[in-house]
């Protein structure tokens, strides 16, 4: 089922586009990395679906119906900083947010532990870690049961360690029915979390799709250290035609099981073999890719 589906929205600023065009799908059970360079418009999007700012023109729809309050009832949202109460225990932060927002209190407790904070609950924020910081966020966002979660740059700020404890639990959300947009600027996390990904630039989607479509877009590459590179360069040319010379290593499209038969011949021509690696363009590096060219 269809999560999210969005045509042809744009949002102008008086004359400045901020975005142009967008077009998303989000179906059920997907973490949904969101991606773009500062500027790109990814957080003004995700205002729009959330019902904070107006499209200028366009078309949102939240589980197949126009965009409405009760259809955002079931949406949960981190938008830009998380903030909580540093005087107040992790427990009284959601009370406070269970009040404001007319829920039930019953399932604190339970959220608590779901992100791992039942020890800690009842214990003031400001003795918290920044990791248990986010997982507090995330818990806010979970009340009310959303069957959507929203998280615009969930792991900005954080060290490496509370990277990690939220990237877990972001993994975890949807074996409890929970479909996930996730906007984030560190495409190493996304890359390990996601299973599709939309590339926004210049307020227009670049890429919509699944995750490995876009790595299967890239062959993996063995480089090679080697004597005379320029040489050896030129008879690797008449097996592999595609090989080329970058900072005097060889570079090969081929996968890994290549080398070996590479190697042999290599040395069989009195070349020097010192390293051999094999390398898969990484979501970064597609990144890059696909929008250096939408900025041409």
């Amino acid at each position: 089922m269809s999560i999210l589906a969005i045509q042809d929205l744009y949002k102008n600023y008086g004359a400045r586009p901020a975005v142009q065009g967008v077009n998303m799908n989000i179906g059920t059970g997907q973490i949904y990395g969101f991606l773009g360079p500062n500027g790109a418009g990814k957080t003004t999007t995700i205002r729009m679906l959330l019902g904070l700012i107006r499209p200028s023109r366009g078309n949102i729809e939240l589980f197949q119906q126009h965009l409405n309050r009760r259809a955002l009832t079931k949406v949960g949202a981190i938008v830009e900083a998380p903030s909580a109460y540093g005087h107040l225990t992790g427990k009284e932060n959601l009370q406070v947010v269970a009040k404001l927002r007319g829920m039930n209190e019953r399932n604190i407790s339970e959220l608590l532990d779901y992100v791992g904070l039942k020890d800690a609950q009842n214990r003031v924020v400001r003795g918290y870690s920044l990791g248990m910081k986010g997982r507090l966020s995330i818990a806010a966002a979970l009340m009310g049961s959303p069957e959507f979660l929203v998280l615009d740059e969930p792991t900005n700020g954080l060290d490496p360690n509370g990277i990690r404890e939220v990237r877990e639990l972001i993994q975890s959300l949807p074996q409890r029915g929970i479909t996930v947009m996730v906007s984030s600027h560190i495409l190493s996390e996304v890359e390990q979390m996601a299973t599709h990904v939309g590339i926004i630039h210049q307020g227009m989607m670049r890429y919509e799709g699944a995750l490995k479509d876009l790595q299967n877009r890239s062959k993996p590459v063995l480089r090679l250290k080697v004597s005379d590179p320029t040489v050896a360069l030129g008879k690797v040319q008449q097996l592999h035609p595609q090989a080329s010379l970058h900072e005097q290593l060889l570079e090969i499209p081929a996968p890994a099981e290549a080398a070996p038969a590479i190697v042999r011949d290599l040395v069989g021509q009195n070349f020097d073999v010192y390293s051999i690696t094999s390398h898969q363009a990484t979501l970064e590096d597609l990144f890059m890719n696909i929008t250096r060219e939408g900025a041409k």
